[in-house]
């Protein structure tokens, strides 16, 4: 015990040796736009920013919605803060002897972009909840996510990146250069280094100028050439892509939004219910994801609904006619999900029943156009298929992964192969949600909270390849929006309203009652 006091009262000296010889910085605020608050060391208060304050050590700046500031350091560093984010001044000091600068900055939440240039051993870094960013002299920007996760992009030079899960027992650096970005999970996991977009660096390059930046360059012949093969395979995509929206001008519904799903992939849904026949019910769910390669870039799931009569041609009537199953009776249904437009290379899973089909209880299944069946050696003693299943449904998330087992064989005997299935409930910024989010919900917020609620279903189809080779990735993620239920009751409600206007007018003589 003694040994130990010893070591501890050294260290203690040590530190303090260390700090006395290490003089106090700030970053200064050179612009405030829109509100801007800041937050001293040891007060509860915030108070509003200005020109020229000082922020010293735990001292915190805030941006609002619209607003941003930006900041300098005494060794050249320009920090620009955008709107929605909060940051604390971790460290900033100089040792009086080397008068190398150390700055370590915190960012909790929102977007900074910087320009740090740190000179002879200095050091400058950038903790965010995920990560620890250091600068080896460069511009990046860091973005801090909703869910902890966090984004780096660097523009010029390079950054070390620390994920602080691996941090903990092992220090493992990630090189990141110009031209670059990568994401960090909240539970410090890494994704791929990837290029930066267009437009993250128009988006970036608006913000750091803080004006509309125009670039206009001379087209070369190669470009006025690849532009117009360009334009002809948007053409073709289109016309190919029509097939879906043969029906939208005469849909029943439609909806859409543009959300992130749980990858962080920017994606546009588009629904609509239809009938592409009198006697056929469609509802097609459209993804759209804008930049991303051919696999990833349009995915889509369509249900068919098939009736013995044609039905009835107002929405209301319509409920009405499927309600009744003795007026309008079900004969067949299918539902398709696929990874790519019909006519182009891609995988597709196909789930069906029809009252004629007497296997399988009239169930059926075909994998890129291939028959399959439920794997007879994963089958339960119900006389179930066997389904390996993983539910999470904690306060930070709702999820369920599971594994079914296929065969080429319709007995159910041939090549074995397994599709990986996962569900998600997310919101629109693509963070999963638990049941702690819904506990939290404010209840005069409803229609806001009821339109920040999507699901997702990834199927993982790479597996079936021992039954039927692979065309376009063999993975199918698909975002589901519940818009088109709300614009059904929308419909539903107007339709009433006038029906009950027309009423009204029969009995009175007239809309004015006379």
């Amino acid at each position: 015990m003694r040994k130990l006091a010893g070591i501890l009262v050294l260290s203690g000296i040590m530190l303090l040796c260390i700090l006395a010889n290490a003089a106090e910085r700030a970053a200064v605020i050179t612009l405030v736009k829109g509100t801007v608050e800041v937050q001293k060391s040891g007060e509860n208060s915030w108070k509003k920013a200005a020109v020229k304050m000082e922020l010293k050590v735990n001292d915190k700046v805030s941006t609002k919605k619209g607003s941003r500031c930006e900041l300098a350091l005494d060794d050249g560093t320009v920090l620009k803060l955008r709107e929605n984010s909060l940051m604390q001044i971790n460290e900033m000091s100089e040792e009086n002897e080397t008068r190398k600068k150390s700055s370590v900055l915190k960012l909790i939440t929102g977007k900074l972009w910087a320009k740090a240039e740190p000179q002879g051993g200095s050091k400058f870094e950038v903790v965010t909840p995920a990560a620890i960013v250091g600068i080896r002299g460069t511009e990046f920007a860091i973005i801090v996510l909703l869910d902890g996760g966090s984004e780096v992009l660097v523009f010029k030079g390079s950054v070390e990146i620390k994920t602080l899960q691996e941090a903990i027992q092992e220090i493992k650096t990630t090189l990141v250069e110009a031209g670059k970005a990568l994401g960090i999970k909240a539970s410090g996991e890494e994704g791929f280094v990837r290029e930066l977009t267009p437009q993250e660096q128009q988006d970036w390059q608006k913000f750091i100028e803080g004006k509309k930046i125009y670039i206009i360059n001379p087209v070369t012949d190669d470009e006025r050439d690849g532009l117009k093969k360009d334009i002809a395979k948007a053409k073709k995509n289109f016309f190919e892509n029509r097939k879906f929206a043969y029906a939208v001008r005469d849909a029943d519904l439609s909806a859409g939004k543009t959300v992130l799903d749980h990858e962080k992939r920017v994606t546009r849904v588009q629904q609509y219910l239809m009938r592409p026949s009198p006697t056929i019910l469609r509802f097609l769910n459209l993804n759209f994801r804008p930049g991303q390669t051919e696999q990833w870039a349009f995915h889509y799931w369509q249900n068919d609904w098939y009736f013995t009569n044609p039905l009835p041609p107002s929405l209301i009537g319509m409920i009405a006619s499927l309600a009744d199953p003795r007026a309008n009776i079900l004969i067949k249904r299918e539902s398709l999900f696929a990874n790519n437009a019909p006519d182009k290379s891609r995988d597709e899973l196909l789930i069906g029943w029809d009252v004629n089909y007497n296997q399988n209880e009239g169930n059926y299944f075909k994998f890129n156009k291939t028959p399959i069946s439920f794997d007879v050696n994963h089958i339960s003693t119900e006389g179930e298929p066997q389904i390996d299943l993983v539910l999470e449904m904690s306060d930070q998330r709702f999820s369920s992964i599971g594994r079914v087992y296929f065969t080429d064989g319709t007995a159910g005997t041939g090549v074995a192969g397994t599709m990986d299935l996962g569900m998600y409930i997310i919101n629109n910024a693509g963070n999963v949600l638990g049941a702690g989010n819904f506990q939290s919900a404010d209840a005069s917020k409803l229609f806001e909270w009821r339109n920040n609620i999507n699901f997702e279903m990834v199927l993982d189809l790479r597996s079936m390849s021992n039954i039927k080779a692979l065309k376009n990735g063999g993975v199918i993620d698909v975002v589901i929006i519940p818009d088109i239920i709300y614009a059904g009751i929308d419909k539903i409600l107007g339709d009433i309203g006038q029906i009950m206007i027309q009423f009204e007018n029969q009995n009175t003589g007239g809309p004015s009652g006379s």
